[in-house]
């Protein structure tokens, strides 16, 4: 998108400068009676997370607050 499609008051800078913000790794194994929603890109279509225990989820997950903005690439 060229700079002059945008309003006058932006300005394009790289994602990377503008981004503060730094998610923590979660191993949900190691809280296995709790539930975690799992945001991820093949449960989009559905609308709403998968809602998993920790004991079913085999990985560690990066953890995100509420109003975050995640890009897949």
């Amino acid at each position: 998108m060229s700079q002059a499609s945008f309003p006058k008051s932006w300005v394009e800078i790289p994602l990377g400068e503008m981004n503060q913000y730094q998610s923590q790794n979660v191993q949900p194994k190691d809280s296995p009676d709790e539930t975690f929603e799992l945001w991820s890109v093949p449960i989009f279509p559905a609308g709403k997370p998968e809602t998993v225990s920790g004991y079913e989820i085999g990985s560690s997950k990066q953890a995100v607050c509420s109003g975050i903005v995640n890009l897949a690439t």
